[in-house]
């Protein structure tokens, strides 16, 4: 029995160190990539300069559309 424990303690040693390992390498990949700033990103934005939106509901007060009826 003791036996079995030492081999699956040293196969989940294993089994987390590739985990590690490939996350590792995941993430450099990811750093690594080209990155754009987020002020050059914005010039070019379809948004950019107007953040409000185009067509305007009429704000009608006396009707409440959620009340029971």
């Amino acid at each position: 029995m003791a036996g079995n424990r030492a081999i699956s303690k040293v196969t989940m040693q294993e089994l987390k160190f590739r985990r590690l390992a490939e996350n590792n390498l995941r993430l450099r990949d990811e750093l690594s990539r080209p990155r754009t700033m987020v002020s050059l990103a914005s010039i070019n934005s379809p948004l950019s300069g107007d953040h409000s939106p185009r067509v305007r509901m009429p704000l009608h007060l006396s009707r409440k559309p959620h009340a029971a009826q």
